[in-house]
C-alpha cells in the first residue's frame, strides 16, 4: 500500500511527545483524537482563526521539528492534500494542551508526594526520559514543573467548580 506523507511543523518536544503517544508516523485515521484532527482538517476548508501575519510568523518559528504522518494515497483524493498554516496551529495547540495534561497525571500518578519537591521534580524527570524529551535542550526544567504546577492547579479548579456546582443544584426536601 502506498502512503501519502505529510510533515507538521511542531516544537521538538511536542514532536517526541506525539510520536511516542500517537505512533511515528501518526497514521491519519480514526484511531486517536489527533489523527481524526488531521483527517478533519485535510477533509474540509476548517475553522479560520484567522491570525495576524506577524503573529502567526511569531508561533510558527519555535517549531523547529516535524510531526511525521502517512495515510494510504487511496484516501488522500477524499481528505485533501495540505494543512494550512491556521491548521498547523490548532493542530499544534492540541498537542501543547494533551502533553501538560499527559505530565501533570503523569506526576500525580508517579510522583513520590512525601519527598514533596524532589518527588515531583524526579516524576517530571521521568516523564521526560518516558518520551525521550531532553531536558534543557528542547525544554527547561523550569518550564515542564511550570506546566506542571498550572495544569495541576486548573484541574484541582475544575474539581472545586463541579462539586460547588453540584451542591448548589441539590434540592434538599425536609418532611
Amino acid at each position: 500500500m502506498q502512503l501519502y506523507h505529510i510533515r507538521i511543523p511542531a516544537k521538538p518536544y511536542i514532536s517526541k511527545f506525539a510520536h511516542v503517544r500517537y505512533g511515528n508516523p501518526v497514521p491519519i485515521n480514526n484511531s486517536s483524537a489527533l489523527s481524526a484532527l488531521i483527517r478533519g482538517l485535510l477533509a474540509k476548508p476548517g475553522y479560520n482563526v484567522k491570525y495576524a501575519s506577524s503573529q502567526e510568523n511569531l508561533r510558527l518559528r519555535y517549531l523547529t521539528a516535524h510531526i511525521a504522518c502517512s495515510a494510504p494515497v487511496s484516501q488522500m483524493p477524499q481528505l485533501g492534500y495540505a494543512l494550512t498554516t491556521d491548521h498547523i496551529i490548532q493542530i499544534n495547540a492540541f498537542l501543547e494542551e494533551d502533553f501538560k495534561e499527559r505530565l501533570q497525571l503523569f506526576v500525580a500518578k508517579t510522583a513520590n508526594w512525601q519527598a514533596r519537591r524532589s518527588g515531583i521534580d524526579q516524576a517530571i524527570e521521568a516523564f521526560a526520559n518516558h518520551y525521550g524529551i531532553i531536558i534543557d535542550d528542547e525544554i527547561t526544567f523550569d518550564g515542564l514543573k511550570k506546566m506542571e504546577y498550572r495544569a495541576r492547579t486548573q484541574a484541582t479548579e475544575r474539581i472545586n467548580n463541579n462539586k460547588v456546582n453540584l451542591l448548589s443544584n441539590t434540592h434538599i426536601i425536609i418532611l
